[in-house]
């Protein structure tokens, strides 16, 4: 059982320190019995990612210094709990300026017969996303540019949608293109890793009263050879995956082939998808003189900690993608998005052009299509069709 000592009793600020593989950092904590509970401060924060790859880890507290197995939290309800338990023991002021967005909430078992096991890739991954999901669309609407990213996928969307339409969706996420495309009247089938934000998707349909037309499935989108079976081929009018799936998938070279089976003749295959180069993150980058980041979109994977994104990530230029679906669909069109303004982790820099985004946002729009500004975004949009 870990206790407080007097010292840290008396302290009501008192931190552990936390060791990671080249550095460490210092964080407030909670315990009970052989349990240390952490917070991250925001969704940003790396050290999270670190000892969740590696599963176990050591930290420190007061002159004890223990190891343990990291698990992320995901249940709203003992998120909730261990939120009380911080504002207990450091009080409401502390807890409101240093976690105003809580991130991520991880139990340490520091017990000596605590089961480990590393989680592979995608349990991790499906992890990340159950962990995000109450929070998903403060994530998307709550910045401007992943809020622009939206918009221009269902603008894309709608260009080749029709009412009764029968749509498979890759990576719902937290449903918001899911819900726009069931107000068009379409049945639609969503799949995602993340078993609660599929929850939150139906939760959403319920409410909109358009549950009868969503069906869902907990695959990832190298698993949607089950979709085939189920479906059957040429069972969909539309499907499309944009802004994040694709790019989590290391097993991406098996879904070409399958959607050319789902899709019917003359249907349509839309994909958003990270950019391996983005002309605007790279004048950035340049200007503030960040040379060891000018690269950092060539690697794949991109490991955490190389990019904005808490997870690893895949990236392709729209060649390389592209060239993946020849054989199987016809490729029909390519936008960037966006363009001329800067990837959402640059979100700061651009709430400072106050009115003038929208205006920048008009440009970007006009540039997305025109060559090489639709092959430099910060991600591109490709859209396929089966002959």
């Amino acid at each position: 059982m870990i206790k407080e000592t007097d010292n840290e009793k008396h302290q009501s600020h008192n931190h552990l320190t936390l060791f990671l593989e080249k550095s460490a950092v210092d964080l407030a904590f909670i315990s009970e019995e052989q349990y240390v509970f952490l917070i991250s401060s925001d969704s940003d924060s790396r050290w999270p990612s670190h000892i969740l790859r590696s599963g176990t880890t050591t930290l420190k507290v007061g002159d004890r210094r223990l190891s343990g197995y990291a698990s992320l939290i995901t249940c709203e309800k003992e998120k909730r709990q261990i939120e009380a338990n911080f504002r207990k023991k450091y009080g409401d002021t502390y807890f409101d300026r240093y976690f105003q967005h809580p991130g991520r909430f991880l139990k340490i078992d520091t017990s000596n017969n605590s089961a480990f096991r590393q989680k592979n890739y995608f349990e991790w991954l499906e992890e990340e996303f159950d962990s995000e999901a109450e929070n998903y669309d403060n994530h998307i609407f709550g910045n401007r540019i992943n809020k622009l990213l939206r918009e221009r996928s269902l603008e894309t969307i709608f260009g080749y949608l029709k009412p009764s339409f029968r749509v498979l969706e890759i990576g719902c996420g937290s449903g918001t293109e899911t819900i726009e495309v069931l107000k068009n009247e379409c049945s639609v089938v969503a799949v995602d890793i993340s078993g609660s934000m599929i929850r939150k998707v139906k939760e959403k349909a319920v409410q909109a009263g358009l549950s009868h037309n969503l069906s869902t499935f907990k695959l990832r989108a190298s698993q949607l050879s089950e979709i085939l079976n189920i479906y059957g081929p040429e069972s969909f009018d539309l499907i499309y995956s944009t802004f994040g799936a694709l790019n989590c998938d290391s097993e991406i070279e098996n879904i070409p082939p399958i959607l050319a089976h789902l899709l019917r003749k003359g249907g349509h295959f839309i994909a958003g998808v990270y950019n391996k180069y983005c002309v605007s993150e790279l004048l950035i980058n340049l200007t503030l003189l960040h040379f060891n980041r000018l690269s950092w979109r060539l690697r794949n994977p991109i490991p955490e900690g190389h990019s904005r994104f808490c997870i690893d990530v895949y990236s392709f230029s729209p060649g390389e993608f592209n060239s993946m679906f020849k054989g199987h669909l016809k490729l029909v069109r390519s936008l960037g998005v966006p363009v001329l303004i800067p990837p959402s982790n640059f979100k700061r820099f651009m709430d400072l052009t106050g009115k003038r985004f929208e205006k920048m946002s008009s440009v970007d729009r006009k540039l997305a299509g025109v060559w090489p500004f639709k092959y430099l975004g910060d991600h591109f949009i490709s859209v396929f069709e089966k002959n």
